[in-house]
């Protein structure tokens, strides 16, 4: 499941209005322009709109937000006022249950975090992550059979180890 398209209706208390972003189709998405041009706005939209208002980074996301991801695999979620909406293709959702069913069918939300790259290096959520921890979430990312087999051989030798 990747974005296919983005409607930022208002975000942040109105200080962003009417973005939409059409035919991402899953790709790469840079957002790039000058001083006060809505990238970082735009940016945290996303992120309030998969993960919620926590997640933002040095933004308060306001009350009035609206917006709105499809993504490729045909479902969308819509976070903001007046309730979260989420449409799986087959029925659509409301309230705590649309953000619920979202939340699953989103899946690992730390995986998530671990796609954003921010200007604000010492925000990123990869700095939370130990060296290890940073390096098996990419390699899980980016070659996920390797990441399976070095994890069960790590299991076998942590079973081994008090044995020996």
């Amino acid at each position: 499941m990747r974005i296919d398209h983005l409607g930022v209706e208002e975000f942040a208390s109105g200080e962003h209005r009417g973005k939409d972003i059409e035919s991402i189709d899953g790709e790469s998405l840079l957002l790039r322009g000058g001083s006060r041009t809505g990238k970082t706005l735009t940016f945290n939209a996303i992120i309030y709109n998969l993960l919620g208002a926590r997640e933002t980074i040095d933004v308060a996301a306001g009350r009035q937000n609206k917006v709105k991801i499809g993504f490729t695999d045909g479902t969308s979620f819509y976070r903001g006022t007046p309730e979260a909406e989420f449409d799986d293709g087959d029925e659509v959702f409301s309230g705590s249950i649309a953000s619920e069913k979202f939340a699953d069918h989103l899946g690992d939300t730390e995986l998530v975090k671990s796609h954003f790259v921010h200007s604000h290096i010492g925000k990123m959520p990869l700095d939370d992550l130990s060296r290890s921890k940073r390096i098996s979430l990419i390699r899980s990312v980016t070659n996920i059979e390797l990441e399976r087999r070095l994890t069960r051989f790590k299991n076998a030798e942590a079973e081994l180890l008090p044995t020996l």
